[in-house]
């Protein structure tokens, strides 16, 4: 990892969280860490897919992220139901956030994450898939 690379790792392997894996693998600014996934299935076909490298730590819990302090953002990419308290987690442990959308299921929530952001000086990006794609 240079210094202008940003260690990164993916919360989710699923049809979706696989391209961000694809993605982040292969992006010149970005370095892949770590990906979390209940599945072992999942885990492994992005190794295989992606040809991630032993380096890549593959984990059905997330929380092992902490065991590798180059990580600086993470990507949340698992069920709605479950981002607020992903991502108060990981703003609150010092990682950058890009969230798949909708960033929670209520407001009130979605708000209270903005701020807990702002407080912890992180981005907190919600990535709204095909936002800048032309028609």
């Amino acid at each position: 990892m240079t210094d202008s690379q940003i260690g990164v790792a993916v919360i989710g392997a699923g049809r979706w969280g696989a391209h961000l894996v694809r993605n982040f693998s292969q992006h010149p600014q970005a370095t892949l860490l770590a990906v979390a996934d209940p599945s072992l299935e999942r885990l492994a076909f992005c190794r295989e897919q992606f040809g991630l490298s032993e380096a890549v730590l593959l984990t059905q819990d997330w929380q092992d992220f902490q065991t590798c302090p180059a990580i600086e953002a993470i990507a949340v990419v698992t069920p709605a139901a479950t981002h607020y308290e992903i991502i108060a987690t990981a703003l609150n442990q010092g990682y950058h956030v890009l969230a798949e959308k909708p960033l929670t299921l209520e407001v009130e929530t979605s708000l209270a994450l903005a701020a807990l952001a702002e407080q912890q000086q992180r981005i907190l990006l919600v990535d709204h898939t095909y936002l800048s794609i032309p028609p």
